[in-house]
């Protein structure tokens, strides 16, 4: 039989505590809700099916903490939610389906009035029966077509019809769910694995760009991240979590490209040399102290060292390779760098 909980019946000013209660006591786990206490309203319809239960919520604009102790698989009917586990944040709309991670603290932020279908079931069934679950935690998937809406439609039926079931059909059924469920979750493994492959090659030919168009312009002293991200036509934001993922932020690097165009200019033999201010004026350093001190601090040497021919990556002080990462010298890397090879040999 389904379980019925609504704080309809309830004094305003005994609904939070109530409804904190009925939540901690159904579902196992602790909740804290906050919400204006005189507005404040729940229903919730619960189905067990032995270690599953389907859960339907609905309510007004709260903020809901608990530390689930199950596994949750749960789809947002209605309103809009806002999640944060751990360092995951994320946003769930209508129709969206999201899992939430066991033994840790999420807060659902419900920002209107909201309806939630949710599946709860044991962390160990949950571990069994879907081995990669984990992998999908922080991403909303649609539930629009396919098995997922094959999933709603399963779900509101059993809901409607659950006081119509016998033991022995509730079991039943239960087995059923968990099979859809596995598949719903497969088929968006699958397609995530498949986006984030896709993301990760479209990002790397982003950052390809970027650099390409910063090797373009590394004379411009002005160069800085806005005027490149209008130069590629990419948002400064979006820049910006490309290069997250790089050894070195977007702007380390144009310092250190540049560094590397001084560096080749000042070891060049050629009769007619620009004096090093200069070089460092025409790589885009309007400062020659900082300059100096940035090509001191990269290479281990002072520009007039690498103009009289000392190798780079040496300790000024010691004469002694530091710990650094090195450069490799190589033009067909257009000025990149890599720590892979040291221009002084033995370092």
């Amino acid at each position: 039989m389904p379980i019925v909980l609504s704080t309809d019946d309830i004094p305003p000013s005994e609904r939070l505590a109530y409804w904190s209660a009925a939540l901690g006591e159904r579902l196992g786990c602790t909740h804290r809700i906050a919400s204006p206490a005189a507005l404040f309203s729940a229903r919730m319809t619960l189905l067990p099916l032995g270690t599953l239960s389907v859960v339907d919520t609905a309510g007004c604009p709260m903020s809901c903490t608990c530390a689930p102790e199950r596994g949750a698989v749960s789809i947002l009917l209605d309103g809009s939610l806002s999640v944060v586990q751990g360092e995951t944040r994320f946003d769930v709309g209508p129709g969206g389906l999201f899992l939430l991670d066991t033994g840790m603290e999420a807060e659902l932020r419900f920002g209107a009035d909201f309806r939630l279908l949710s599946v709860w079931m044991s962390a160990e069934r949950m571990a069994e029966s879907f081995p990669r679950w984990r992998r999908l935690l922080g991403i909303t998937l649609p539930t629009a077509c396919g098995p997922a809406a094959v999933l709603v439609e399963l779900l509101e039926s059993m809901l409607r019809m659950g006081r119509t079931l016998a033991p022995v059909e509730r079991a039943g059924l239960a087995n059923a769910l968990v099979g859809i469920l596995g598949t719903v979750l497969t088929t968006f493994h699958d397609a995530a694995a498949q986006y984030k492959a896709g993301a990760s090659r479209l990002e790397s030919y982003h950052v390809q760009r970027v650099k390409a168009f910063v090797r373009a312009h590394l004379h411009d002293a002005g160069l800085s991240i806005g005027s490149i991200a209008q130069g590629v036509g990419l948002s400064v934001s979006y820049i910006h979590k490309l290069f997250a993922r790089e050894p070195m932020r977007l702007m380390q690097w144009v310092t250190a490209a540049r560094l590397e165009a001084c560096r080749r200019e000042l070891a060049c033999h050629a009769e007619t040399r620009r004096p090093i201010y200069q070089i460092a004026e025409a790589w885009g350093f309007e400062d020659q102290a900082s300059f100096s001190r940035a090509f001191r601090a990269r290479f281990g040497i002072t520009p007039k060292q690498a103009r009289d021919g000392h190798p780079p990556c040496l300790d000024g002080a010691t004469g002694k390779a530091p710990d650094c990462t090195c450069l490799e010298d190589s033009s067909a890397k257009n000025g990149e760098f890599s720590a892979k090879t040291c221009f002084r040999s033995g370092c």
